[in-house]
């Protein structure tokens, strides 16, 4: 079974940053997760304009569990396909490499619009995020639709955010991985269908 990558250039990357690798990544471990899990957090870029935007669905994997599935295709056709099996149920969202203060790395996947509209919810993501990339700062989700961010007093307790060296496309590839729907024959598709 051969593998499926992610490719920034068919998520159509508006604004590029090339990340030199030092040796091998096979042995990284990246969660897609909140930085609701996290104590403060930092986010790699400087603007918005440097994470990766991509669509996504929440299905089903082998196991039952309910996780995040990428979409990509070059062809508008298939994404139209794509979209109508997952009942339109795609979400575009900005993929945010982000590390916490004790050095863990994660994904924040930060929902940019739903169904095509823009709600309070998606601005106090970006909102969060842009604070990530200058500060380190607490980001809680409050429950009642939006996200709660707090800034220690102390910037410099935690020095530099240390990230890994590898790309951020790479850092969607880890993941990610196997999780990346590029045609409408994939096994997640199948079993939301119910083939």
């Amino acid at each position: 079974m051969n593998t499926i990558r992610f490719s920034k250039e068919k998520a159509k990357r508006i604004k590029q940053t090339i990340v030199n690798t030092d040796g091998e990544t096979t042995s990284h471990s990246i969660a897609v997760d909140t930085p609701s899990k996290f104590h403060f957090v930092r986010c790699r870029g400087n603007t918005l304009d440097d994470l990766i935007e991509a669509d996504t669905c929440k299905l089903f994997d082998p196991d039952g569990e309910k996780v995040e599935y990428l979409i990509q295709s070059e062809e508008e056709q298939i994404l139209s396909t794509i979209a109508e099996k997952v009942d339109y149920k795609v979400i575009r969202k900005s993929l945010a490499p982000m590390v916490d203060c004790y050095g863990t790395e994660f994904l924040w996947p930060v929902t940019l619009s739903q169904n095509g509209k823009v709600n309070a919810f998606c601005i106090s993501g970006r909102i969060a995020l842009e604070s990530a990339m200058r500060n380190w700062v607490k980001i809680t989700w409050m429950g009642k639709r939006h996200w709660d961010v707090r800034t220690p007093p102390n910037q410099e307790r935690w020095g530099e955010p240390k990230f890994t060296k590898i790309s951020d496309e790479e850092i969607v590839n880890i993941a990610y991985f196997n999780r990346i729907i590029t045609d409408t024959n994939h096994e997640a598709l199948k079993r939301y269908q119910g083939v």
